[in-house]
């Protein structure tokens, strides 16, 4: 048997929580050990939520992020002088999390942070937008930012052109995640 890849599930909870608990416990039950956001506990090594999700990136081998109409809460803005944890790489240019910010956005939420993480880690990242026929219910608060949510959007679909799934159901989403993590060559040989 194969090692368990480990999955890190980005998503804001109030918008996308029993669906990607759902997908973590699938994920679970073929052999992947997937975490959420729920999966924090206090680490020694990090003392602030950003180095936390950091940290759980760097560790995990996949990056699934659910993306829709909520950005999720904000780190502030003078924590983003902090040194980046764990090490950047030996070379790296970038020394704190401010370094990280994309031309053009001041400030991302935590759920934001997760990709740009995903992609300074080097994870392997899929991207899943909630399709305009997804009908689950979100409330959203005062963390929001509506506006600069779409902002960071575009800034992926269109600067930076990441490909992307939509998904329109949380079981719509389990097949997507499923279809495109499931091994190529298995899927060959089951249809040989």
């Amino acid at each position: 048997m194969s090692t368990p890849r480990r999955v890190f599930i980005s998503r804001v909870s109030r918008e996308f929580g029993p669906v990607a608990e759902d997908l973590r416990n699938t994920l679970q039950a073929v052999e992947h050990a997937a975490r959420t956001q729920f999966s924090f506990r206090q680490e020694a090594e990090s003392d602030t939520t950003l180095s936390k999700l950091s940290l759980y990136i760097h560790d995990s081998d996949i990056v699934l992020a659910l993306t829709g109409i909520l950005s999720g809460g904000y780190p502030s803005d003078e924590s983003l002088n902090d040194n980046i944890q764990p090490d950047p790489p030996v070379g790296s240019k970038e020394k704190t999390w401010r370094d990280l910010l994309p031309a053009g956005l001041t400030i991302l939420s935590y759920t934001q942070w997760e990709i740009i993480l995903a992609r300074f880690w080097n994870k392997s990242l899929y991207l899943y937008f909630r399709s305009d026929g997804y009908a689950e219910p979100y409330e959203t608060t005062g963390d929001d930012d509506l506006p600069q949510q779409q902002q960071f959007i575009g800034w992926l679909t269109k600067t930076i052109s990441l490909d992307r799934a939509y998904f329109s159901s949380g079981h719509h989403l389990e097949k997507l995640v499923l279809r495109d993590l499931w091994p190529r060559r298995l899927r060959t040989a089951l249809r040989a």
